[in-house]
């Protein structure tokens, strides 16, 4: 159990480090009441320090009752050689919570992937009422900090929305 402090104003984040790529990092991400809520994938170069958790074998021990241990990795094998390869990696129903921290800290976009190409990715977005936006939109590559996937917060959003609209008709 680890926590990658990050530089600047992006925030810290604890859990297990599942995987290190070339440019990003994916970690199992353990939620404040101690149990792992998906995935997150950061870039390498925002992580200025790794710091072993004291309280580490008790998470390890909670999560072991929970059923939990060990984390593993999503089940898509993730490219983690670039943010591009990243995201043409995820599967393309999956919900992203997309984050751009440097432009605006605490806040994310959250939806489906429907095209990356050009320095930017395109995705359907879901509102934070559950309602589908009616067309695509994009965001530069390059502005991307932190991509999250699996959690309870997006499982949410999906159950209450449905299914994200066809790629056809947006």
């Amino acid at each position: 159990m680890v926590r990658l402090r990050r530089r600047g104003p992006l925030h810290d984040l604890d859990g297990y480090v599942l995987d290190v790529g070339r440019t990003l990092v994916l970690v199992a991400w353990v939620a404040d009441g101690i149990w792992l809520d998906g995935w997150t994938v950061v870039r390498l170069r925002d992580v200025r320090r790794v710091a072993l958790l004291s309280n580490g074998p008790f998470i390890d021990a909670a999560l072991r009752l929970r059923g939990q241990w060990p984390p593993r990795p999503p089940e898509e094998v993730l490219d983690l050689g670039s943010r591009r390869g990243l995201l043409l990696s995820l599967a393309r129903e999956r919900l992203l919570a997309v984050h751009r921290e440097h432009r605006r800290p605490g806040t994310c976009v959250i939806g489906v992937l429907r095209a990356v190409g050009g320095g930017e990715l395109q995705m359907v977005e879901v509102t934070p009422k559950a309602q589908w936006e009616v067309r695509r939109r994009s965001r530069r590559l390059r502005h991307v900090t932190r991509v999250d996937i699996g959690g309870s917060y997006e499982a949410a959003l999906l159950s209450v929305a449905g299914p994200a609209p066809s790629p056809h008709l947006v």
